[in-house]
C-alpha cells in the first residue's frame, strides 16, 4: 500500500535582482561608503584573529591519560597503528637539560608501535601524530621513566624516580604505508 502526501505548495514570490549602486553623488556619501569599507575590514580582521586564536588553542591537547602535547607543525602522511614500523626523531629533556637528541642523527630511530621499545608516553603520542607531524609533549613519570627513574650514562645525566620530563617528537616515516601512497599515487597517473 503505498501512500501519498499532499501538500499545498506556497506560491512563489517575485524577487527583483539586487539594485545597481549608483555612484555617490556627494562627498558625505563617500565618506559614509568609507567608514562601512572600514567596518568590514575591521570585522574580517577581527574574525581572523579569533580564528587563528582558537586554533592555537586547540593544538594543545590532552588525552584521557596525562600525556599532554602541542601541535608544532602538521603532517599530512599516514597515522601510525599498532604493528606499524616507524620511523621517529626525538629530543628529551629533564629540567631544561637535554638527555636525548636524535634530530642530530642521520637517520631517524625505527621501532614497531607497540613493541614496548621505546616510553610509554612516547609511544601514545606516535599514536596520535600522521607522518611530518611534531609534538612536544610532556610525561609525567608514570609515562617516562617511572619509580625507578634513570641512571646516568655516558654524557648523559640521571633522570630521578617519578620526574616529569618533556619531548619534541617527529613522526618522519611509516615505511610499509609510504611504499602503499606511492604505489597508489603511481596507479592514478596512470589512469587506475
Amino acid at each position: 500500500m503505498a501512500f501519498v502526501l499532499s501538500m499545498p505548495l506556497a506560491p512563489l514570490k517575485a524577487t527583483s535582482p539586487t539594485p545597481l549602486r549608483s555612484p555617490p553623488i556627494c562627498a558625505s556619501q563617500s565618506v559614509a561608503h568609507a567608514r562601512r569599507m572600514n567596518r568590514r575590514t575591521a570585522l574580517v580582521t577581527l574574525a581572523t584573529s579569533a580564528t587563528a586564536f582558537l586554533l592555537s588553542q586547540t593544538a594543545n591537547s590532552e588525552t584521557t591519560s596525562p600525556l599532554q602535547y602541542k601541535v608544532v607543525q602538521s603532517g599530512s602522511g599516514a597515522t601510525p597503528e599498532l604493528g606499524d614500523l616507524v620511523g621517529i626523531r626525538f629530543k628529551g629533556s629533564y629540567n631544561g637539560v637535554v638527555f636525548d637528541n636524535l634530530f642530530n642523527e642521520p637517520a631517524p630511530y625505527f621501532y614497531r608501535v607497540g613493541s614496548g621499545t621505546i616510553l610509554k608516553g612516547l609511544e601514545e603520542a606516535v599514536l596520535l601524530m600522521k607522518v611530518g607531524d611534531v609534538f612536544e609533549v610532556t610525561l609525567p613519570g608514570e609515562l617516562a621513566f617511572g619509580r625507578k627513574g634513570r641512571r646516568a650514562s655516558a654524557g648523559k645525566p640521571s633522570i630521578p624516580p617519578n620526574a616529569t620530563v618533556s619531548y619534541t617528537i617527529e613522526l618522519t616515516t611509516i615505511p610499509g604505508k609510504d611504499e602503499e601512497l606511492l604505489e597508489s599515487i603511481e596507479l592514478n597517473d596512470i589512469g587506475f
